[in-house]
């Protein structure tokens, strides 16, 4: 796998950009998901446990994120549309915004980039041999191709060193943007909640579904093998999942280009 079209320095300044994180002891991160039946819920990420907001959504979530600091309304790709939405976060109404006019692709990764003003969001093609980096205007839904990948990929999370991994669920493997494959999981990994870096110490970890157990569960990634360690069920499963960034009333947060960062204890 190797990055193509969109550029190292834009990348890692993106990297950089998202990488924000900030330490409240008192309380623990949180996030907002739409869960598999349609309920749009308030996650804490600490105790694993969800609020919902609203009634159950009419649409379906696949990626989600918020644009800076505004945390009263996320922005979501409904599928099938590739449309674009807003998500209130009090009371789970949501509002079309436009069509992304993105076809026989998938959103598998959003996250807004402050420093630019856009947001970013990933793709595969279909059947998942490669996709686009897109910037997305949050206010018509328009959508500027920016960059390509190669492989089937899902998550997007920077390390503090502004280096760029996804997964390939084709492949079971970690993967380095603009390097290659580091290596195998060593589990069948489908449905990705999230994909994040502890920035205290540095870890990756990834919440997922492992096929062969048919559990959900959260799992430590070697980023030098790509081997992923067996941590703890997972209670659901979750689309459109989007942390509150700094500044709100979180642990440790710093958001990726998937949906989530959080300080994992252990």
């Amino acid at each position: 796998m190797r990055t193509r079209a969109l550029s190292r320095s834009h990348c890692l300044g993106l990297g950089t950009a998202l990488l924000l994180f900030q330490h409240i002891a008192t309380a623990d991160p949180i996030a907002y998901a739409e869960q598999a039946s349609g309920q749009y819920v308030r996650v804490d990420f600490g105790t694993r446990t969800s609020d919902p907001i609203g009634p159950p959504l009419t649409q379906y979530f696949i990626v989600g994120a918020f644009a800076g600091d505004d945390f009263s309304k996320e922005y979501a790709i409904e599928y099938p549309s590739g449309d674009l939405y807003s998500i209130d976060t009090t009371t789970a109404e949501t509002t079309p915004i436009g069509s992304t006019n993105i076809s026989d692709e998938s959103p598998t990764a959003m996250q807004w980039d402050p420093s630019s003003g856009y947001m970013l969001l990933m793709t595969d093609y279909a059947p998942c041999d490669g996709g686009n980096f897109y910037a997305l205007d949050i206010n018509t839904g328009s959508a500027t191709p920016i960059g390509v990948h190669d492989g089937c990929l899902e998550g997007l999370a920077f390390d503090a060193a502004d280096n760029a991994f996804s997964i390939d669920v084709a492949q079971d493997t970690l993967v380095e943007h603009f390097n290659d494959t580091i290596g195998p999981l060593g589990f069948n990994a489908a449905l990705l909640s999230a994909l994040f870096f502890d920035p205290s110490s540095g870890e990756l970890y990834l919440i997922a579904a492992d096929v062969d157990t048919a559990f959900d569960a959260l799992f430590l990634v070697d980023t030098a093998s790509g081997a992923a360690t067996l941590l703890a069920p997972w209670p659901t499963q979750y689309s459109a999942f989007a942390l509150v960034s700094p500044g709100s009333d979180t642990d440790s947060i710093f958001a990726n280009g998937f949906d989530s960062q959080v300080r994992i204890s252990r």
